[in-house]
């Protein structure tokens, strides 16, 4: 039977509550951790997709023949039909009509 007025009793439920909190405290930290590192990854992935976009939108106006290519190389990628140099010609100049994100 234990005593329940033995101080050493009480210190070890005290030491065994403290592991138990610092146990907690580690796992919780972990989890944030785990959790902003896949949210990194995602932020990650996001910004390298807009910035590749981004290199696409420039070619349009920079190198023509280099954009036309990019863009049959996406959507090849995807399983999708090349598009014709002729319908990029027009819409060349014109953002009110650019490729939106769909035809990449």
């Amino acid at each position: 039977m234990v005593d329940l007025m033995d101080p050493w009793f009480w210190l070890a439920v005290g030491a065994l509550v403290a592991v138990c909190v610092g146990i907690g405290l580690v796992a919780e930290a972990a989890r944030g951790g785990w959790r902003d590192r896949k949210r990194r990854v995602e932020l990650e992935a996001e910004l390298e997709d807009m910035l590749s976009r981004e290199d696409v939108q420039r070619l349009r106006h920079r190198d023509f023949d280099a954009f036309c290519a990019r863009v049959n190389e996406i959507r090849a990628a995807k399983g999708q039909k090349p598009v014709e140099k002729e319908f990029l010609v027009k819409i060349q100049y014109n953002l009110m009509y650019a490729l939106d994100e769909s035809d990449f």
